[in-house]
């Protein structure tokens, strides 16, 4: 049975490099009228579709986590179930980020993938390996009408 890695692999087409980032993948589609503006070199992209496959197939699995680096008040208006706020303008951000464990995989989310993007070049510099982007963050989740929690 492919792992949790495996699959995130096949979904963005990354190859599996322990030493140097990933390839960085043609952008998915993030919406009807929602693209991304710009791709992170070592960031690998998941659209809001591939990411919400991805968290229902592996709903509670502890090999997976979903980092959102909005705001308190931003995460307020809606969120992915289960994520976990780490705000990109905190302080400690840093920190917070350095304190993650470095087995699990991420999906990392914000409004629009700035944010989650530089959040994801950030971790693989902190030797995370498996870290996606959903681009087009939460315009490109309820653009296409995807669960949210309040």
């Amino acid at each position: 049975m492919p792992g949790l890695s495996d699959l995130l692999r096949k979904l963005t087409g990354a190859r599996d490099t322990s030493e140097a980032p990933a390839p960085v993948p043609a952008p998915a589609p993030a919406g009807p009228g929602i693209a991304p503006a710009f791709q992170l070199p070592g960031v690998n992209d998941l659209s809001a579709r591939q990411a919400a496959e991805l968290l229902a197939e592996h709903a509670g699995s502890p090999g997976l986590r979903v980092l959102d680096v909005r705001t308190p008040p931003e995460l307020a208006s809606g969120h992915l179930v289960g994520v976990e706020n780490l705000d990109c303008y905190a302080r400690n951000f840093q920190q917070q980020l350095a304190q993650l464990p470095v087995g699990p995989s991420y999906v990392v989310i914000c409004a629009s993938g700035a944010r989650s993007g530089q959040a994801c070049r950030l971790m693989r510099k902190l030797g995370h390996v498996d870290v996606y982007n959903v681009t087009g963050g939460m315009a490109a989740w309820m653009a296409q009408r995807l669960p949210v929690e309040r």
